[in-house]
């Protein structure tokens, strides 16, 4: 009996042990099951060293922490693609806090023209994924501006490049090196045809959904008319992933003309001239032509130059348009060859370059202005169309000279 009792005791504790084994194993698996639960694992910044080594920032926005077992790697640019397994030896990972550094110590170099998958798997099985490619296998979005878009010679030019990282699932390792060409169509290059860098943008790191500027500032000295092209890109950029844009060098531009009653421009940027304008009176809708002109006086003991002469003619109205008071046609740009008939002085030319714009130019041969002296410009001009409402006219001179 007792045999009996003692055999039934031993059955007991058995059946207890092997019950607390499995309730022990359930509070385990529901332990891990939760732990998962509350990681919520992230790969939030990714690049490749100086030393071509993987680094990463392991996030972990979850209130578990979390432990880095291993992570994965595919070269996704080999034919047939290639996997990499390595233990990351279960580096922890705070609820609500970041690892960085990760994957520097690992044996594989990373190369920046290789296109590369990667996943990073938890002791409890959650798993983040990413990837990086080279900047030589995807075409970002570019834009190129120019300001001043027409440049005075002997001038600054800013050159603003911007670029846009638009890549949803890859990231671009490292920084992103911007790259800038330009060129003049003026020759021989030299001092009075050449560029001369004053600042240069350094490379940034472009995250995805992110938009960076670069900007060059250049010194531009070259003649009048000279075209400026800039190509602006990124090295080791994808075949065909650049801007090209150009700019006009001008001594005046429209814009300026356009809104400037009164200006006189000299070298030294010390004396002003004396402006007399020359207006008609009438000067409406008539086939007779009428003289427009401007009286220069050079008030110091200098040879002045005066390279342009700009008049501006235009009237808004309440409704916002705009009568001119000259005719513009495609060719010449003033209306008929009686159009603009030149008086005095005999050399330049005068033109239209625009709707309500005339000018007088010659760069080459300036007219010297002696000393306390003065010159005459004048012009005949045939009136453009006007309404019965009679409008006033807005009338400005710009004068450009030099000593």
């Amino acid at each position: 009996m007792i045999l009996v009792m003692i055999g039934a005791l031993n059955v007991i504790l058995l059946a207890m042990r092997q019950q607390d084994t499995v309730t022990q194993t359930l509070i385990d698996k529901s332990s891990s099951s939760l732990s998962r639960l509350n990681e919520q694992i992230s790969i939030t910044d990714i690049k490749v060293t100086n030393g071509n080594k993987l680094n990463m920032t392991v996030a972990n926005s979850g209130g578990s922490a979390a432990k880095l077992a291993s992570i994965y790697i595919v070269n996704e640019t080999a034919s047939p693609k290639t996997q990499y397994r390595y233990d990351l030896g279960n580096d922890p990972v705070d609820g609500r806090a970041s690892k960085t550094n990760v994957g520097t110590s690992l044996a594989l170099n990373v190369k920046t023209d290789t296109k590369y998958s990667i996943k990073v798997v938890t002791a409890a099985g959650n798993t983040a994924t990413s990837g990086i490619t080279s900047i030589s296998r995807v075409a970002l979005p570019m834009s190129i501006t120019i300001v001043p878009p027409t440049v005075s010679p002997g001038s600054n030019v800013t050159v603003l490049f911007t670029v846009t990282n638009n890549l949803t699932e890859y990231n671009l390792p490292g920084s992103l090196n911007p790259t800038l060409s330009k060129s003049l169509s003026c020759s021989p290059v030299g001092v009075g045809c050449q560029f001369i860098d004053k600042i240069n943008p350094v490379g940034q790191v472009i995250q995805k959904g992110s938009t960076a500027i670069f900007q060059w500032v250049t010194w531009v000295n070259a003649p009048d008319g000279t075209v400026l092209t800039f190509n602006a890109s990124l090295a080791n950029a994808k075949t065909g992933n650049f801007v090209i844009t150009k700019s006009n060098v001008n001594i005046v531009t429209q814009s300026q003309g356009s809104f400037q009653a009164e200006q006189v421009v000299g070298a030294d940027l010390l004396v002003k001239p004396e402006v007399f304008p020359i207006f008609p009176g009438p000067f409406g809708a008539s086939s007779q032509l009428s003289l427009w002109g401007v009286s220069i006086a050079n008030p110091v003991n200098q040879t002045m130059k005066v390279s342009r002469i700009v008049f501006t003619l235009t009237s808004p109205d309440a409704q916002g348009n705009q009568y001119q008071l000259i005719t513009p046609s495609a060719s010449p740009l003033c209306g008929s060859v009686a159009g603009l008939q030149m008086i005095y002085h005999l050399h330049g030319t005068w033109t239209c370059p625009g709707t309500g714009i005339m000018m007088w130019r010659d760069t080459s041969s300036p007219e010297q202005i002696p000393a306390y002296s003065a010159a005459t410009f004048i012009v005949r001009v045939q009136p453009g169309t006007v309404t019965s409402d009679e409008p006033a006219f807005i009338t400005g001179v710009t004068v450009f000279t030099s000593y």
